[in-house]
């Protein structure tokens, strides 16, 4: 089950719980006919016959727990791997969220190796060492934020763009004022 999609997984644990209501709705249609017939038989007089009947219902009563233990365990396992699958859901959807702003700490991280492997001016390395702090002080921020939606709850993807966008703002103006400062 491990190579099925979410929605494919709640498809096949669906399927579980409806053949397992459909085993108990037999189980217990078999007992409550097989308490029927020794109804019938009792009037009937018949006691040989509703004894043999009642070892059947024992059994068909065995059953019947049975199918339905087994239905409360597929609603259970339904209902808590349902929503662990809605919770991979929402991480999957904020980790894509996420590609924008990864996308611009690369570029980021790009500039600075272009711009540590070129400079002359002693200032410029204290500069790109304060920038390359400041992004992975961001970076650490985004990550305990992130840490603390998926515990907390979900975030919403449009304020993940939002900030994703202020965070590329910040690292343009970042890098803008490095390129000015070699000037």
């Amino acid at each position: 089950m491990a190579s099925l999609n979410s929605n494919q997984q709640k498809v096949y644990l669906r399927t579980q719980v409806k053949l397992a209501q459909k085993k108990a709705k037999t189980a217990q249609d078999r007992e409550t006919l097989i308490s029927n017939k020794i109804r019938i038989a009792l009037k009937a007089g018949d006691r040989p016959a509703a004894e043999k009947l009642a070892l059947a219902l024992n059994e068909a009563r065995e059953d019947l727990a049975f199918a339905n233990q087994q239905l409360k365990t597929c609603q259970n396992m339904e209902a808590k791997m349902g929503s662990q699958l809605d919770q991979v859901d929402r991480k999957v959807a904020q980790a894509k969220a996420m590609q924008p702003l990864i996308k611009a700490q690369d570029g980021l991280a790009s500039s600075l190796n272009k711009l540590s492997g070129g400079a002359d001016v002693g200032g410029a390395d204290d500069m790109i060492r304060k920038l390359e702090e400041q992004a992975a002080l961001s970076e650490a921020k985004m990550e305990i934020a992130m840490d603390d939606a998926a515990v907390h709850a979900p975030i919403a993807s449009a304020e993940l763009e939002k900030k994703a966008a202020e965070l590329d703002a910040e690292d343009i103006l970042r890098q803008m004022e490095l390129e000015m400062g070699n000037e």
